[in-house]
């Protein structure tokens, strides 16, 4: 199970690609979005499950290969993608890994997007599948 939790909603141009994401992805692992908005992040604990992931830009950055093997190694994984406030500096420690998309940082629509195509290129490099080629 791949939990993606966000603060802030993706706003409706991004919503295709991370629908069409989602379904490719489902054919390897059952994943799950929820969205909090900024005044609910209080909320947002009870769905850290398994290991947790928050992104941020000072996080370890992985290849693309690393990363399909850890998300492979994983049977529970959430994944937390801050708001336009970033991370609550409480939730900072229930991390298990914080990961680096980038040394550039994104908006939380974008990084939701990059991070749903990571993980689908991560099961097509585990599957020997073309995408990842």
């Amino acid at each position: 199970m791949i939990r993606i939790i966000c603060i802030g909603r993706i706003k409706k141009e991004w919503k295709p690609l991370q629908e069409e994401f989602l379904k490719r992805i489902s054919v390897f692992r059952k994943i799950e979005v929820i969205e909090a908005k900024e005044r609910e992040v209080k909320k947002i604990e009870k769905y850290f499950k398994g290991f947790v992931v928050f992104l941020d830009e000072s996080g370890k950055e992985m290849r693309s290969e690393e990363f399909a093997y850890f998300i492979n190694s994983q049977q529970k994984i959430s994944f937390l993608i801050g708001g336009k406030k970033g991370i609550p500096e409480r939730f900072c420690r229930k991390a298990n890994l914080k990961l680096s998309l980038s040394k550039m940082t994104f908006s939380h629509q974008l990084a939701r997007i990059v991070l749903l195509e990571q993980i689908y290129r991560g099961f097509c490099i585990i599957n020997n599948l073309p995408y990842s080629r």
